[in-house]
């Protein structure tokens, strides 16, 4: 069985608080992104089942059985964009039908969120309500004409959300709780400008998103939207390519990736990546591919250079 398992954003993340254990009470709208995914093959197998999720299932109900799961990452770890939340859930739906378990929606998010409060999401995808700590959900209408370009950005830590979860000021954060009834009416009448004007996200009072972008999670991803006819049909079809693209990353291990216009269109390793993202005219994606050498390592001034960009 091959199966899919989708990005998410969060059009809205309020942080309310948390409680005596440490974990934070959250408002947020998650939106599911289905141009960005992973790629996940399921089989028989004889080899004892080293998936963590599998393993789970096989000894709450019994299965004898083994399976070997095999995952091709395009949604970048730590990104802010739910990776690894959304194979917990792809792949736990995917054995309930697989070994026949049977289990409902609400079983299979109880179960997912033992895997990421995020995850059971992820069981419905769309457009949806996360309160609590984020794992009780409620459907929302799934936006439609709408485009969301995901930018993603690499964090290396690997317990980025815990980290920057300790790095707020409770005191400046769940103040915009209006913002996301507004954007939840929004959502309901389908009103793309309301949409936009309500997004907002407690974390970036941590780390403030570029003009024009709205941070992910706790980030460092970002995105931007577009609705209506005036959508760009170049950017439409370069948006086109992402899922292309990150897979050439994968593959290769390289950590970041020049942006146009918030698309991107080349791999690179840089020294400062940030000073990566271009917000200028490149002509042609394939030509801007082969004037910088994927692997290697140059400055900011030294791709504009190659780029022909000053």
């Amino acid at each position: 069985m091959k199966i899919r398992a989708c990005a998410k954003i969060n059009l809205a993340l309020d942080v309310l608080g948390k409680d005596q254990s440490g974990y934070h009470f959250i408002r947020t709208v998650f939106q599911e992104t289905p141009e960005l995914y992973d790629e996940i093959e399921i089989e028989e197998s004889a080899a004892s089942t080293e998936n963590q999720v599998a393993i789970f299932l096989k000894k709450k109900f019994g299965i004898e059985k083994n399976v070997k799961i095999k995952i091709a990452k395009n949604i970048p770890r730590g990104s802010g964009l739910g990776g690894e939340s959304s194979c917990a859930a792809a792949i736990l739906k995917a054995l309930n039908k697989i070994w026949e378990l049977k289990l409902t929606a609400d079983e299979l998010q109880k179960i997912a969120a033992k895997f990421g409060m995020d995850a059971p999401f992820f069981i419905l995808g769309g457009t949806t309500l996360g309160t609590h700590f984020g794992e009780e959900i409620t459907p929302l209408p799934f936006l439609k004409n709408i485009t969301f370009t995901i930018i993603p950005r690499f964090s290396q830590n690997f317990e980025k959300t815990k980290t920057a979860y300790a790095g707020l000021d409770l005191k400046k954060c769940g103040h915009s709780k209006n913002m996301t009834e507004k954007l939840i009416a929004a959502i309901k009448n389908n009103d793309h400008k309301a949409v936009i004007e309500n997004i907002h996200n407690d974390f970036e009072t941590l780390t403030p998103a570029r003009i024009g972008e709205h941070l992910s999670g706790s980030g460092p991803s970002t995105y931007s939207i577009e609705h209506g006819n005036g959508i760009d049909n170049n950017k439409k079809k370069m948006y086109k390519n992402i899922t292309n693209i990150w897979k050439e990353s994968r593959k290769k291990n390289i950590r970041y990736i020049v942006m146009y216009h918030s698309i991107p269109i080349l791999e690179v390793n840089p020294i400062d990546a940030e000073e990566m993202i271009l917000d200028a005219l490149v002509k042609d994606v394939a030509e801007a591919r082969k004037n910088v050498k994927k692997g290697e390592v140059y400055s900011a001034a030294e791709v504009y250079k190659k780029l022909g960009i000053k």
